[in-house]
């Protein structure tokens, strides 16, 4: 048996008809599943990220793009610019806990630094 769940999101994948599925870990797919998650792509960096839109009791919008996997990694969403999530495969939807790796701004800076310096 799979130790993870597929969730679809409601974005499609560009130029098809099919939408973005993610994984998750089981033990997350109780509250993770009363979520609306989306996947945006952010041109700055030419990257896709999981977000999600918190919904009340009758459905309306609480709050919106907040970041997946930071909730998941349980980073306050007042520390949210203070940290970046590291996807140990590569595979950004893939948010199962041991795949996620939670590093600070600066950390993400000098790696990003690193690889440019490799590719000169």
């Amino acid at each position: 048996m799979s130790d993870y769940v597929e969730i679809v999101t409601r974005s499609k994948i560009k130029g098809t008809n099919d939408y973005y599925v993610v994984k998750i870990d089981k033990e997350d797919h109780k509250w993770i599943s009363q979520l609306v998650l989306y996947v945006y792509y952010k041109n700055v960096d030419k990257t896709n990220y999981v977000y999600y839109k918190d919904l009340d009791l009758d459905g309306a919008i609480v709050r919106r793009n907040i970041h997946l996997p930071r909730t998941i990694l349980g980073v306050n969403i007042s520390e949210y610019n203070d940290f970046a999530v590291q996807y140990k495969n590569g595979d950004f939807l893939d948010l199962r806990k041991d795949n996620l790796k939670l590093i600070t701004r600066t950390e993400l800076r000098l790696g990003r630094k690193w690889l440019c310096q490799i590719n000169h």
